[in-house]
C-alpha cells in the first residue's frame, strides 16, 4: 500500500488568480480539505505556504507564485523528512483534454512550470502526480501563457464541480486502495484515444 505523506496543490496566490485553470490544484485541495473537516488552512511564514494536518497526512499549498513552488516544497520535505516517493502534487495539466485526469509516477514535466520548478528544487521527478486536464477544445490561437492564467469558460464552470469531486474521489481511493487501483479507475473512464503512446 502506497500511502501519500504530502499532497500539494499548485496554484497562485491573490485574489485575481482564484479562478484560474492555473489554480486546479488550490481548488481540489481546498475541496479535499473540506471534505475531510478540515477547518481551515494555516498559513506557515518558513514554507511560504498554507498547510494543514489529516492526522499523518499533510496539505500543502504554496504561496510563491507558481514558478516558485519547488522552494517550498523543498523546505517543506527537508523539514518533515517525507520521501518524495510520498507524495502528490496536484495540478492543471494542458496535455489533457478538459476534466480528463491521470494518476502518474516520476514522468517530465511537459511544460509545466510548477511542476518544474519542484523537479529541479528538490532533484528527482519520482514523486506522485494528479494531472488534471484544462485543454480547450478549440486550440488554434490559444496562447499558453494567457490561457492557464484566465478563468474557466461558463460552460467549464458548469463542469467544475464534477471534475472537482472526481479528483477528491481519486485522492480518497489513493489513500484507502491505493495508487493502482486508482490509476485503472481514472484511465478506465477516458474512451481509449488509440494506444498509449501520450
Amino acid at each position: 500500500m502506497h500511502d501519500m505523506q504530502l499532497i500539494i496543490g499548485l496554484g497562485n496566490p491573490g485574489k485575481e488568480y482564484e479562478h484560474t485553470r492555473h489554480n486546479m490544484g488550490f481548488l481540489v485541495l481546498d475541496a479535499y480539505a473540506r471534505e475531510s473537516r478540515v477547518q481551515n488552512f494555516a498559513h506557515e511564514q518558513k514554507f511560504a505556504s498554507d498547510c494543514a494536518r489529516i492526522g499523518d497526512l499533510r496539505l500543502m499549498k504554496p504561496l510563491t507564485f507558481m514558478n516558485e513552488s519547488g522552494t517550498a516544497v523543498q523546505k517543506y520535505i527537508a523539514y518533515y523528512h517525507i520521501d518524495p516517493t510520498h507524495l502528490l502534487v496536484i495540478h492543471d495539466e494542458l496535455d489533457l483534454p478538459f476534466g480528463e485526469m491521470k494518476l502518474q509516477f516520476d514522468r517530465g514535466a511537459a511544460g509545466h512550470n510548477g511542476v518544474a520548478s519542484i523537479h529541479q528544487q528538490i532533484g528527482t521527478s519520482g514523486f506522485w502526480r494528479l494531472r488534471i486536464g484544462i485543454k480547450p477544445q478549440d486550440t488554434a490561437h490559444m496562447d499558453p501563457e494567457k490561457f492557464v492564467v484566465s478563468k474557466f469558460t461558463p460552460d467549464e464552470t458548469k463542469q467544475l464541480s464534477r471534475i472537482i469531486s472526481k479528483a477528491v474521489a481519486a485522492i480518497r481511493m489513493i489513500q484507502s486502495e491505493g495508487t493502482e487501483k486508482t490509476i485503472r479507475f481514472l484511465h478506465s473512464e477516458t474512451p481509449a484515444k488509440g494506444g498509449n503512446a501520450e
